[in-house]
């Protein structure tokens, strides 16, 4: 038996790294649609009763890299820290704060790679976790489930969370000037992993078969004065069925 290693270099094209700072503050009042309270000026716990309003400062901070490797093969990687101001570093909560994230803690937020002209001109393969928007978001847009947005819940306002990518492999078909009457067409075929539940070999139930995916193709033009799309997503969710399988089988045993 013997062992090989030899060295490999790549020409990278041109790299670009750029960055970004956003901040914002809140103020909210009656988040819960309960303005006022009965037991306002009580004691309750040796805290006094006040009304239900909250001033914080979010900030996320964000380092892009994208790089031409070659002419036809790019890549985009995004990281990022997002956190709410005065949030604890040592990962334990605080009394009067939802958050417990480490203020230091760095996400991937975007890590994706594009193949052009793959096996055909108008053919694009990106692959990696990109974002995907479809029917203007109303049918495919970004991931705002609590545990995939502030995975460390570290966040008081998830809905401006930066990790809104899938995990996916898209092909775009840029038809382009080719599509009969010379109108740009592009078809975009999109497989997505939305949720890996259990990698395991040791449940007497097939782990491999309780994911949830996503399969669509979206297929869009543009006119003068405006755009059209015919699309197809279905999101197949395995969990359930696999979770009724191990009861039933738990049952019978029984």
């Amino acid at each position: 038996m013997g062992l090989a290693s030899l060295p490999s270099f790549a020409e990278v094209q041109n790299v670009k790294v750029s960055g970004d700072v956003t901040v914002r503050a809140f103020h909210r009042e009656c988040l819960d649609l309960n303005c006022g309270d009965d037991n306002l000026g009580t004691q309750v716990a040796g805290f006094t009763v006040r009304e239900r309003e909250d001033d914080f400062f979010m900030h996320t901070v964000g380092v892009n890299v994208a790089a031409d490797l070659t002419e036809n093969v790019s890549t985009q990687v995004r990281v990022i820290n997002q956190r709410v101001w005065g949030a604890l570093n040592d990962g334990a909560s605080d009394q009067g704060t939802t958050t417990s994230e480490s203020s230091n803690d760095v996400q991937l937020s975007l890590a994706n790679i594009s193949l052009k002209e793959l096996f055909y001109s108008p053919l694009t393969l990106t692959v990696g976790r990109q974002r995907l928007w479809f029917g203007r978001g109303f049918i495919v847009g970004s991931r705002l489930l609590h545990s995939d947005v502030d995975p460390g819940d570290g966040l008081a306002a998830d809905e401006f969370s930066d990790l809104t990518a899938f995990d996916a492999i898209r092909a775009t078909l840029d038809l382009g000037g080719t599509a009969a009457m010379d109108i740009p067409a592009v078809v975009d075929l999109v497989y997505a992993k939305v949720e890996e539940d259990d990698i395991s070999f040791s449940s007497d139930v097939d782990s491999s078969a309780d994911d949830t995916n996503l399969l669509g193709v979206n297929i869009g033009t543009k006119f003068d004065r405006g755009e059209a799309e015919a699309y197809f997503f279905a999101k197949k969710d395995n969990s359930v069925a696999v979770l009724n399988l191990g009861t039933k089988a738990q049952a019978n045993t029984l």
